[in-house]
């Protein structure tokens, strides 16, 4: 919408939370105050109607213009000797600045506009926290009027009357999360770490906001992969209103009251709308006796990935024809080492979820499809659920196919990798 106006004129029923420049964020839109053919104007854009804000970088064009013009005139025409060298070098450094020292902008997107109106719509990103916090404001405002409520249905995987599947992709990596849609999750993982790839993590946390606004507009839940060496950096980028929860590794149940307490913090301070849920991943042997401790650690643990062990490495040998006896044995040792785990995870309201192919390499997991038909990675997949896993870890996609199998409808899977082919 745009009307002429001197004011800034708000509707009767519209309160202006905080201005920024020419952008002015209100309860139920954003307004854009500019010039026109000598006029000023007032445009606008209501909250259901904006996609999303996003970081753009635009190198210097008129610099790198004008430092072209100075090369070309000092190549044509320029004088001889250090002073054409010294032109040569000043036009070269021009373009590099503009291409190194863009100018750096938060973008607003809408399906319905043309290039002009995206130039229009955009706020200088300067390295001043006054524009990050109009943007914190807006975004806040925005999840209210645009994200999916939480399906109630979530609850139902504590007390395993549904078993969701979760892709986890980069967070650096917009194209990999649309692409991740695709699969058709019940949940999406935007990773802030680097799980299984390197992640920029900076990059990761001006992006992961915008991301939670596509999974909650999509069919699948939004969580977010954080770390405990950064935790609060990585919190206030990804709980907004519209986030299921976080996926973190832990070494104690001190990091989850610590991660609790942060997480009440900012659900207070920015209206999150119910309570952030937390899936935690043990990673080491020696936390594995502080499983009851963990989950008592807060009523926010809803899931436990047991991440110290790999079910397809460890399961597999078992199945192969040449395995002896003492394997078979060593096999059944390890059931019931992790019946015990899924029993303490299970015991305190948790869901268990296992580790399958996160460390087998593709051409490992490609033999062992090619010598036995797939059938090993359904027999671990059965051996799992037998030993009490209610999900499962993957970085293959065949084994999320596998998962899938018509035969057992339940069989859903955790997936970690959504990038892997």
């Amino acid at each position: 919408m745009t009307q002429s106006s001197d004011p800034l004129l708000l509707n009767h029923d519209e309160a202006l939370l905080m201005s920024c420049g020419s952008f002015h964020a209100t309860d139920k839109r954003v307004i854009r105050v500019g010039r026109r053919s000598g006029s000023e104007i007032l445009e606008s854009i209501a909250y259901r109607e904006l996609d999303s804000v996003e970081n753009l970088s635009v190198p210097r064009i008129q610099t790198i213009g004008l430092s072209l013009l100075v090369i070309l005139l000092t190549v044509l025409v320029g004088p001889d000797g250090l002073i054409r060298a010294g032109c040569f070098m000043l036009g070269a450094v021009g373009v590099a600045v503009g291409f190194l020292y863009p100018r750096n902008y938060y973008q607003f997107q809408s399906s319905g506009w043309g290039k002009r109106a995206r130039r229009r719509w955009r706020l200088a990103r300067n390295r001043y926290t006054y524009e990050r916090s109009f943007i914190n404001v807006l975004r806040a405002e925005h999840a209210k009027w645009t994200l999916n409520p939480i399906s109630d249905s979530v609850d139902d995987a504590k007390h395993n009357t549904k078993l969701f599947s979760i892709v986890v992709v980069p967070a650096d990596n917009p194209s990999a999360v649309t692409r991740a849609f695709e699969d058709e999750a019940d949940m999406l993982c935007v990773d802030l770490v680097g799980t299984l790839v390197p992640v920029d993590s900076d990059v990761a946390r001006e992006l992961v906001w915008s991301e939670i606004v596509a999974a909650s507009r999509s069919n699948s839940l939004p969580i977010a992969r954080v770390s405990s060496g950064s935790l609060e950096c990585d919190l206030k980028a990804c709980v907004w209103p519209g986030l299921w929860g976080v996926l973190i590794a832990v070494e104690s149940p001190m990091q989850i009251r610590e991660l609790d307490g942060l997480l009440a913090s900012l659900e207070e301070t920015r209206n999150i709308p119910r309570t952030v849920e937390v899936v935690v991943l043990l990673e080491t042997e020696a936390v594995l006796d502080l499983i009851p401790e963990i989950v008592g650690a807060s009523s926010r643990v809803s899931m436990i990935v047991l991440g110290n062990t790999d079910l397809l490495a460890e399961v597999a040998t078992g199945f192969q024809a040449e395995a002896s006896e003492g394997d078979n044995e060593a096999l059944s040792r390890k059931k019931e080492h992790w019946r015990g785990l899924t029993t303490d995870i299970s015991t305190g309201g948790a869901v268990p979820l296992a580790l399958i192919g996160t460390t087998v390499r593709s051409e490992e997991l490609e033999t062992i499809l090619e010598t036995r038909g797939g059938m090993a990675v359904e027999q671990v997949l059965e051996t799992a659920r037998g030993v009490g896993f209610h999900g499962f870890v993957t970085a293959h996609r065949q084994v999320v196919e596998t998962g899938k199998y018509p035969g057992n409808p339940d069989k859903r899977l955790i997936v970690l990798n959504g990038v892997s082919e």
